[in-house]
């Protein structure tokens, strides 16, 4: 995600949404990203305010044969209590009062620069559910990237890609309203929240290193808060397989070995639809390999509606935040 913490909007990023002769222009986001995951998870209430428990069975009651006559003896399961973090993710837009007020018409200006900050929000909240890391970074949840580090048989599996910073992966996830699924706090509304703040008395200086001085001069702001409260809930980790050290270029040795992909789907022993999440560079390797091998097909599913191609049973989604520059995973 493309991102800038300017404190301040200046004159120049004003007058470049107008036209010469002062209309309005047509606003382009080069930096809007397809992000399909975040369409497709379910999400569910959590337990508590800032955490989820569950509780994930570890062994079931063992049954046994019975002889006449013996009597029955009772046996028991084990469980384990599982926890899942929820953050918060915050952005806030100010606009100088006399600054908006003056624009032909302030509503829509308004609403456009809103707009720039409800992508940013849902785009930074995409990375965080692949690569967020709270051992790094502990005011995130963790992402699948961290949960599924290292190769792991019938789980993680290697394409066999070395090479560092061109690698990438294909995620496949059968999601699940309790076990796989977003989360959000208990007793809040859930989803992107925008708040209007109303008209706030601001300074407008700020010192060398970007702190507002509260002693210099001060104006109306117009303020608008942006939150969305969120976690991943990846308690039955069966249900999420990945295909890992995928080089990005298609000509490559490395580049998405079908194979393998195939017996990744065939590693779920879980229910329900698998959804392949990847980069438009390896759902083009995947429409190539089509293209080649003409006893293989991945026709579109919903010809009446907006087409979703399949790879095996797997509905493809893109992910704009799942990267091409991925070091190698051992």
């Amino acid at each position: 995600m493309a991102a800038n913490s300017i404190s301040q909007e200046n004159y120049a990023s004003i007058m470049a949404s107008y036209s010469k002769d002062g209309t309005l222009l047509r606003q382009i986001n080069a930096l809007s990203e397809v992000n399909d995951m975040l369409a497709d998870a379910p999400v569910r209430e959590a337990t508590s305010i800032d955490t989820d428990q569950v509780e994930r069975i570890t062994s079931l009651p063992a049954p046994y044969w019975h002889k006449l006559g013996e009597g029955l003896t009772a046996t028991y399961g084990h469980v384990q209590q599982g926890t899942e973090a929820i953050a918060m993710l915050r952005n806030q837009w100010r606009g100088n009062v006399e600054i908006v007020d003056r624009q032909a018409n302030a509503p829509e200006y308004r609403a456009r620069k809103e707009q720039t900050y409800l992508e940013g929000m849902n785009q930074e909240m995409q990375n965080t559910a692949i690569y967020g890391d709270s051992g790094t970074a502990p005011e995130e949840f963790d992402g699948l990237d961290v949960r599924y580090d290292t190769i792991t048989a019938g789980s993680v599996f290697d394409n066999g890609g070395s090479e560092a910073s061109a690698l990438t992966t294909i995620w496949l996830i059968q999601w699940d309203l309790y076990d796989c699924c977003m989360i959000f706090p208990k007793g809040s509304p859930g989803g992107l929240r925008r708040t209007d703040e109303g008209r706030q008395w601001m300074s407008t200086d700020t010192d060398a290193t970007g702190n507002v001085e509260n002693t210099k001069a001060m104006a109306w702001f117009y303020a608008t808060t942006f939150a969305w409260d969120a976690g991943a809930c990846i308690q039955d980790t069966r249900r999420v397989k990945c295909l890992r050290n995928i080089h990005k270029t298609r000509t490559n040795s490395t580049s998405l070995d079908i194979d393998l992909l195939i017996d990744a789907r065939n590693a779920f022993t879980t229910q329900g639809t698998i959804y392949a999440y990847m980069a438009k560079e390896i759902k083009g390797q995947i429409q190539a390999l089509a293209n080649v091998k003409a006893n293989v097909q991945y026709p579109p599913n919903s010809p009446f509606g907006k087409p979703v191609p399949y790879v095996l049973d797997m509905p493809v989604r893109q992910c704009d935040a799942i990267l091409l520059t991925e070091s190698q995973h051992t």
